[in-house]
């Protein structure tokens, strides 16, 4: 990919963040996509230093994109939550393209991610049963065959491609989604009380209105259309993100936050079958989203968080952290 231009379009979703922001820009640098769509939020009124932070930001996209490039923008001038701007972000890049791939402003990718995006996106492109391809694989190491990718119910979304066509289901009220239908797809999806405990709870946390994430949304709605998601072998993405000014992830110290990249082989090696690996779905369910530990203590975490706004919850966790500093 050095030696050529990434023909398919990129979409950077920014804020404020310029370091990492820099070093996001810095590894298409690399690949040199011939498309780039920029959205940035505004400042948030009730942080005065938001203005000059997001204009370094932006100006950054006019001063570091030296290669051959069409840059264009959605900037907005209402500062928006992080599940409207994010969301709202993929919802126009997707209405002035039929497939790309989506990088939030923490979300370096390893070089060969981009490769095995744009051949996964032309092999799958009209396989409706494929709605994402992930950068990010949480298997810590474990290999699942010899295949340089697997099919799953989950779609991580730190670095991923997809198309038009998958995200037009996308719907941030989950209209098609009442408590009882989501408890119906997880019956059909997962065989493991604790994963359809877990995930109900998650749906009734996201339905108090608490949650200002987008993601789950896209998971369920995923879940809904009977959608897989495509998951690399090999960790392809390293989220900058963790620390204070982080939205939902302010912990530096957590594991996660140290998980390494390796590139992966090519040529790319296809599943005959695109049939989810279960067992996969379960580590994944285990060592990240700590199904089992979460019911265990009966979802009480959830629970408690539904009861808190997402201003105190941010306040609790940037106070966390500086305790623990």
């Amino acid at each position: 990919m050095a030696d050529q231009s990434l023909q398919v379009p990129v979409l950077m979703i920014t804020y404020k963040r310029l370091d990492t922001t820099a070093k996001v820009l810095d590894s298409l640098r690399l690949v040199r996509p011939t498309r780039l769509y920029v959205a940035n939020n505004a400042p948030n009124p009730a942080d005065p230093a938001d203005v000059a932070k997001v204009q370094a930001v932006r100006d950054l996209f006019d001063q570091s994109v030296d290669w051959p490039c069409e840059v264009i923008k959605l900037y907005r001038t209402e500062h928006l939550s992080a599940k409207l701007s994010i969301s709202g972000a993929i919802t126009w890049f997707f209405s002035e393209v039929e497939e790309g791939i989506v990088l939030e402003d923490d979300c370096y990718c390893e070089p060969s991610f981009f490769a095995y995006a744009a051949e996964c996106l032309e092999r799958y492109r009209y396989d409706e049963r494929v709605m994402h391809i992930s950068a990010s694989n949480f298997q810590f190491g474990k290999r699942w065959g010899q295949d340089s990718y697997y099919f799953s119910h989950y779609n991580h979304i730190w670095g991923w491609a997809g198309w038009r066509r998958a995200w037009q289901y996308f719907d941030l009220e989950l209209k098609a989604v009442d408590r009882n239908q989501h408890k119906r797809n997880l019956a059909r999806l997962f065989s493991r009380s604790q994963d359809r405990s877990y995930w109900l709870a998650i749906y009734d946390y996201i339905m108090s209105g608490n949650l200002d994430t987008w993601d789950y949304h896209w998971k369920f709605m995923m879940w809904q259309h009977n959608g897989l998601g495509i998951i690399p072998q090999v960790n392809l993405v390293q989220n900058l993100g963790f620390g204070a000014d982080a939205t939902n992830s302010v912990d530096p110290n957590i594991a996660l936050a140290g998980l390494g990249t390796e590139p992966i082989e090519f040529p790319l090696i296809h599943p005959e079958n695109v049939r989810v690996q279960t067992q996969a779905d379960e580590r994944t369910a285990t060592e990240f989203f700590k199904v089992d530990k979460s019911a265990r203590f009966g979802h009480l975490k959830i629970k408690i968080a539904t009861f808190i706004s997402i201003e105190q919850k941010k306040r609790l966790k940037k106070l966390i952290v500086r305790l623990k500093n």
